[in-house]
Order: structure tokens, then C-alpha cells, then sequence
């Protein structure tokens, strides 16, 4: 209704806007204020009109003019806004749904549809006219998806279990039986009941006691399942199942997989061969496994009967590298195994009668002091000299009827020195190459540990000159440097220790590498620095630098002989070649005519002269000779 009235103020201040436009300025000037007075008559005559006679006035009347001979009641004007319903009115709850498309033509008044309040867009309002939201035939209250899938009607052809959720789109369990279509094996089964331990064991959405013939899912039909309601989960096959009698065996559904009377636990072929009864005859051990076909064991030693050297022997042990230290089968405890480790040697004459397997003793080949320990596992000292074999014993089956000193094996290898040691000290270098012959132990010679390899220890007090040029290492700047060689003026210009031809960068040593020295063997003794080598050559200045700024002007002809660096003196760059740089503030005269470059209109003009009055009458720096043609200016 507001919005009904509203339109009609905008039409009426719409003619008030064109008659005022229609009036000129001038005519303007000349209206009476009596003309206020008539359209307030106007507006208020409107305002107390009802030209149809309905009962409502025009203002509020969205048919001002409509049918006569009527009366506007909520009967024949539901949403009362002067338009009959029966003929003029399309729209009679005014919710702007026509009232051919309105399942509620003469509902709720004072709202608008929405995908919110009217999710069918049939014209009910849900909160309080619409009973089926989603318009598919199923009322809200039993619609489990009350505003589901629009454009379709509930039947049990697509709603199986009339729960209002299209199966094919909505519903993720079709017979409403609390299993998943996904994992439901009777989609479209029994409705009106809920799957349960009780009434579905296997969980697959089939009623145990109607639909589903192999309740526990295991692969053996009721009727031949000793456990139709056992373990789930599973299915029966040789290997879960060895008598197919429905009964997992790996729980405790089946305690004799078998069937041949010894009872799993203590069944040592549980699933083994059936129709046979087991005795001494049949089963020597009563392990359950039948001697002639199962039994690959059958005095249940541990030890296979094709391996075992006592098959039928004695029984209640188990070989153990303590029982049966060779796994043979036969008790070392008794009077079976009379050679526990099998190495040839008796166990009364055997130093290691469980010692190593797999070997045969031997003299100077396996076991060099011939007591029954195998010399490379075993035997600790295989030459009896002292020195355990893995100190290392160099020589571990050396010579024998001796004993390891440091008198007779400085380096304590094992080795005797008189005879058997060529290298007393063990450094890696022969005693006829060893400056140090009984030097240091408990070292190696390398490129890293005796850079000059001649058998003395860099790191130690041995070797006082690593690399062997004769400076010693306190004095030697190459310490671990070229060898082969030996230091001279000519070869070692500084006396650092570094060959000049390839180690030393700085063969004078005064702080310019050789790339940069321009007296690359020049002074020795000092380092360069601004104070003292002005341009870094690597020349000193008091003595071997004529030119100090290295402008190639020499120091005797530079008149800034420390002026700036980096530049080269040349037509271009030093016009009066005075080794001072033009561009820079080094030369104020760059013709060196006595006149300053600021007052000089021949800054650089004809060398060789000076400026004054006879030679210059205007003191303009211009030779009035050749240069000036304007001589008084």
C-alpha cells in the first residue's frame, strides 16, 4: 500500500512539475498567492475522493477508476488496494506473484518471495502458508530434505523409502536402513527396519533374517556355516579357512584347523594333513605333524631331518648355538656330538671346543700355533710374540720364540726389527728414506702430515723445514710450499721461502702483488703506502719512482709531481704538458701563458710564451702575434 501511494505522489508532483513549466518568468511574476490556495484545495479534494465508490480512496486506490458497484472487504478485495479481485485485481495478495502461478492466490499479506521465504516459488510463504517447501509432494514435517531438489515428485520409484530426498541426487541411503548406498548390499531392500549387530551382523544394509544369506559376509552360505553369525570381516579360503567350515581359523572360532584331534595351540602343523591319527609310530615328537609326509622335524630339535645327523635322537631339547654348537642334530651335552665345533680337533684336545664353524685346523695355514682356535677370528696372538693381532700385529704369523719390546720392535707392530721390520717407526717411509728412522709413532706419512716425505713429522719437533728449501719453517712463508728446489736471489728474490717463478705473488714483498708492481724486484724492507708510494706501483718514491703520480710526466718536469691519479698526461688531458690534469683544479693556466684558465679566451692557445703588455696589450691570454685579432679588445 505505502508503495501504491508513493507512485501516486510521483505522478502528482510530476503535473505540478510541467504546469510550472509551463509558465514564463514573466507570468510567474503575476500569479496571485490565491493560486497556493487552490492547489492545496486540489490536493486536499484528492485526498477526500473515492471516484469508484469502493470504499477506498483515490489516493490509496491502485484502481482510482476502476469497477463501480462494489465494495472493497477482505472477501472481494483481499489485499485492499480498490482493485476487485474477481476481474481487476492479477495479484491478490500483492506478494508480485500472479495470481495463475500463486498455489496461495489469497495468502499472507505484507511480504515478498525469496529463494528464503519461498523456496518453490509457488506463492505460499514457508514459515506459515507452505506445507511442502520444496513442492515434491512430501509434507515438511516427514520431508527429510524440506528444501531439497526442486522440480520433481515424490514416488517410490525415485523417493524408494518416501523420505522426500530424490535417491538419485539427495539421498546417500535409499532404504533408510542406516547404511550408506555406497556400502549398502540391498540398496532398494527391506524398508521399516535399522541395520544393528542384532539385525545386520555383517553390517552390508541386508536383514539377516530376510534378505541376507551369508549374515557374516564371509563367503560360506548359512547353511553350511558352523559360525553363521561369527567373525566378520573375512572370508573363508584355504588359507583363513582350512576346513571350509565357515569358522575363521586365525580367531577363536576354530581350535582344531585340521581336524586331527590335537588341539591348535599345541598343533606344530595346524593346518595340516587331515584324516590320519597321530602316535609314536606316526608322530615321533607329537608335534601334530605326520612323520611321513609333514614332519620335516620329527625329533623337534630345531634341526631339519635331511641336515640332522641324529634324525630319531633324543628329544626334549632344541639345537642352540649353546645345545648344538655346529647344528648337527646331536646334543653336545650328551654322549652324542663328540666334536662340538666340527674343526677335526677331539673336544678334550680343542683350546675353543665351541669355537669358530666352518673351518678345518690346519698348521701355518688356519691355525699357525696348531691349538684348535682359528687364527683369524679366534686366536688373539696367532705368533705368540706379545703383540695382539688386531694392536695391529703387522706380522701376525712372523717370526716365533720372541717377545715384542722396545728394543726389539720400536714401533711395537709385531714386527721384529732386526728381521722383519724394514720400517721401525711405522710412518710410512722405509728406514733407508727415513730422516727420522726411530722418529715418531703412531703417525703416517702423507702429502698432509710430511710434506716433504722424508719420514720426519711436520706437526712435531722432527722436521724444522717442511718443504726442504732450507729456510727454516719459523722464517719460511711457504712453509708447505714448492719442493725440489733451492732459495736464492734469483729464485727467491725476498728470501721468504716462496719460488718466485710460481708461489710467491710478491716477489719484494713490499704489499703490490707482481701484476700491479711496476718494480716487481725492487726494494726490499718496506711496504707501500700513499705516504710512501704515492700512485700504489709497488715503486718507492725515495728511491725508485720518478714519477710519483704516474702521469708519465717525470717528477723533474711535473709541476705536480703528487697531483692526482689515474689519468695519463696527453694533448688532450695536459695541453702545456706540465703534468698537471686540466680537467681537475690541478691547472688553473692550461696554456701556461702566465693568464688564469677563468680570464683566459685562449685557454689553451699557443704554448711557449708569456702573456704581457707587448706580447698581450689587452691581457686577454690571446698572443696578439698569431692569436688575437682583437688586440686593444
Amino acid at each position: 500500500m505505502l508503495a501504491e501511494r508513493m507512485r501516486r505522489f510521483s505522478a502528482f508532483a510530476a503535473l505540478a512539475m510541467f504546469f510550472f513549466a509551463s509558465v514564463s518568468t514573466s507570468q510567474l511574476m503575476f500569479l496571485e498567492l490565491e493560486n497556493t490556495s487552490d492547489i492545496s484545495a486540489l490536493y486536499s479534494s484528492a485526498r477526500t475522493t473515492d471516484s469508484d465508490s469502493d470504499g477506498i480512496l483515490d489516493l490509496d486506490d491502485a484502481c482510482p477508476t476502476g469497477d463501480s458497484g462494489w465494495t472493497s472487504n477482505s472477501t472481494t478485495d483481499h489485499d485492499s488496494d480498490g482493485c476487485q479481485d474477481s476481474n481487476e485485481d492479477s495479484d491478490d495478495d500483492n506478494d508480485t506473484i500472479s495470481d495463475n502461478f500463486d498455489d496461495c492466490a489469497t495468502g499472507v499479506i505484507g511480504w515478498t518471495p525469496s529463494a528464503i521465504s519461498d523456496y518453490d516459488s509457488d506463492g505460499c510463504q514457508d514459515s506459515t502458508e507452505d506445507l511442502d517447501d520444496d513442492n515434491d509432494n512430501v509434507n515438511d514435517t516427514l520431508d527429510t530434505c524440506p528444501t531439497g531438489d526442486k522440480g520433481w515428485l515424490s514416488t517410490n520409484l525415485n523417493d524408494y523409502d518416501s523420505d522426500g530426498c530424490q535417491d538419485i541426487s539427495e539421498d546417500q541411503d535409499d532404504d533408510n536402513d542406516l547404511v550408506a548406498d555406497s556400502s549398502d548390499a540391498c540398496q532398494f531392500g527391506d524398508l521399516g527396519w535399522t541395520s544393528s549387530a542384532i539385525t545386520d551382523v555383517d553390517s552390508d544394509g541386508c536383514r539377516d533374517s530376510t534378505e541376507d544369506s551369508d549374515d557374516d559376509g564371509d563367503g560360506v552360505e548359512d547353511g553350511d556355516d558352523d559360525c553363521p553369525t561369527g567373525d566378520t570381516g573375512w572370508t573363508s579360503t584355504s588359507a583363513t579357512d582350512h576346513d571350509s567350515d565357515g569358522c575363521q581359523d586365525a580367531s577363536t572360532e576354530d581350535l582344531d584347523d585340521d581336524n586331527d584331534g590335537i588341539s591348535d595351540s599345541a598343533d606344530s602343523c595346524q593346518d595340516g594333513d587331515m584324516g590320519w591319527t597321530p602316535d609314536s609310530s606316526t608322530d615321533y615328537d607329537s608335534d601334530g605333524c605326520r612323520d611321513a609326509d609333514e614332519d620335516i622335524d620329527d625329533d623337534d630339535d630345531l634341526v631339519l631331518d635331511a641336515a640332522d645327523d641324529c634324525g630319531i635322537g633324543n628329544l626334549g631339547w632344541t639345537s642352540t648355538s649353546i645345545t648344538d654348537h655346529d647344528s648337527d642334530g646331536c646334543q653336545d651335552a650328551s654322549n652324542e656330538d663328540t666334536d662340538d665345533d666340527n674343526d677335526g680337533v677331539s673336544d678334550t684336545a680343542d683350546d675353543c671346543s665351541t669355537g669358530d664353524l666352518g673351518w678345518t685346523s690346519a698348521a701355518l695355514l688356519t691355525d699357525y700355533d696348531t691349538d684348535g682356535c682359528q687364527d683369524s677370528l679366534e686366536d688373539l696372538d696367532d705368533d705368540n710374540d706379545g703383540v695382539a693381532d688386531l694392536a695391529p700385529d703387522l706380522c701376525q704369523t712372523g717370526d716365533m720364540g720372541w717377545t715384542s719390546s722396545p728394543s726389539t720392535d720400536f714401533d711395537g707392530d709385531g714386527c721384529r726389527d732386526s728381521t722383519e721390520d724394514f720400517d721401525s717407526d711405522n710412518d710410512g717411509i722405509l728406514d733407508n728414506d727415513d730422516d727420522c728412522v726411530n722418529g715418531n709413532t703412531g703417525w703416517l706419512s702423507s702429502s698432509t702430515t710430511d710434506h716433504d716425505t722424508d719420514g720426519c713429522q711436520d706437526a712435531s719437533t722432527e722436521d724444522n723445514d717442511d718443504d726442504n728449501d732450507g729456510i727454516n719453517d719459523l722464517l719460511d712463508t711457504c712453509q708447505t710450499g714448492v719442493i725440489g728446489w733451492s732459495p736464492s736471489s734469483i729464485t727467491d728474490y725476498d728470501s721468504d721461502g716462496c719460488r718466485d717463478s710460481d708461489e710467491d705473488m710478491d716477489d719484494d714483498n713490499d704489499g703490490v702483488g707482481d701484476v700491479s708492481d711496476s718494480c716487481q724486484t725492487g726494494d726490499l724492507g718496506w711496504i707501500s703506502s700513499s705516504s710512501n708510494d704515492y700512485d700504489s706501483d709497488g715503486c718507492k718514491d725515495s728511491t725508485e719512482d720518478s714519477d710519483r703520480d704516474n702521469d708519465l710526466v717525470l717528477d723533474g718536469s711535473d709541476a705536480c709531481p703528487q697531483g692526482d691519479l689515474g689519468w695519463v698526461s696527453g694533448t688532450s688531458t695536459d695541453h702545456d704538458s706540465d703534468g698537471c690534469q686540466d680537467a681537475s683544479n690541478e691547472d688553473t693556466d692550461d696554456d701556461n701563458d702566465g693568464v688564469a684558465d677563468s680570464s683566459d679566451s685562449c685557454q689553451t692557445g699557443a704554448l711557449g710564451w708569456t702573456s704581457s703588455s707587448a706580447t698581450d696589450r689587452d691581457m686577454d691570454g690571446c698572443r696578439d702575434s698569431d692569436e688575437d685579432t682583437d688586440d686593444d679588445n
